[in-house]
């Protein structure tokens, strides 16, 4: 399986006892697309010991899909995006699968009082800073008609590519549009947050083409909120 999401905290079994645990979310086996919530677990005071692996939806199934990202928030898992070749998912709302319940839910999201909700995507990138996530970049598929004869026409998948910085509130679910965008549109990308509020953004696909996949090693970086002066000293 690849293309999933995974979550990683620390949490306290029933006896108090603490333990390492990874959440796993979605995934692809290149042909078969799954929505399905692991939970993964080992004690902390045994790290050689091996991982004890659970299904947890049991009850309830959504699309399958690749390529999304996910987050902890209490007691759910907040996913975004994410797809198969026949869709992308949309920022409408969230699908949130609920720890404690074991199930689904579909959460509606409040929209950018300017530009709405971000484009449904897939291979985008997410850090996450106090109870905000940030979405970024990514890609869509978009078909188009190739003329191939007078009376034929083929339709082509193309990726929409996308440079945006997207805010999602975990506690009021709100979006917000940031100024920032990307130098170069990328998906298949992997981002990463400093300490001091600074994103840095490395390598990904910038092919319209999802057969040839132009792959990059540039460095793109952006801040969320202004350097502490030790950063400067």
């Amino acid at each position: 399986m690849y293309g999933h999401a995974m979550c990683h905290r620390i949490e306290l079994n029933s006896d108090g006892s603490p333990y390492q645990v990874i959440y796993l979310a979605g995934g692809t086996s290149g042909h078969i697309y799954n929505m399905d919530i692991w939970r993964m677990e080992r004690p902390c005071k045994t790290p050689n010991s091996p991982w004890k692996a659970k299904l947890l939806n049991r009850h309830g199934f959504e699309p399958g899909r690749y390529r999304l990202e996910a987050v902890l928030h209490g007691q759910k898992i907040f996913t975004f995006g994410g797809g198969a070749p026949d869709f992308c998912a949309e920022f409408n709302e969230v699908l949130v699968f609920n720890i404690s319940e074991r199930k689904f839910e579909h959460c509606p999201t409040i929209p950018d009082s300017n530009f709405g909700f971000p484009l449904g995507r897939k291979c985008h990138s997410l850090v996450q800073l106090d109870d905000d996530v940030y979405i970024i970049g990514g890609c869509r598929d978009n078909l188009e008609q190739q003329l191939q004869h007078p009376h034929h026409h083929q339709l082509i998948t193309k990726q929409q590519l996308l440079n945006d910085v997207w805010r999602f509130n975990l506690n009021n679910l709100k979006w917000k549009k940031l100024k920032t965008n990307l130098p170069i549109p990328v998906y298949f990308h992997s981002s990463t947050l400093t300490k001091d509020g600074c994103v840095y953004v490395f390598g990904g696909c910038v092919d319209e083409d999802p057969l040839s996949q132009t792959r990059v090693n540039c460095l793109q970086k952006f801040w969320l909120k202004p350097p502490s002066l030790r950063y400067f000293a």
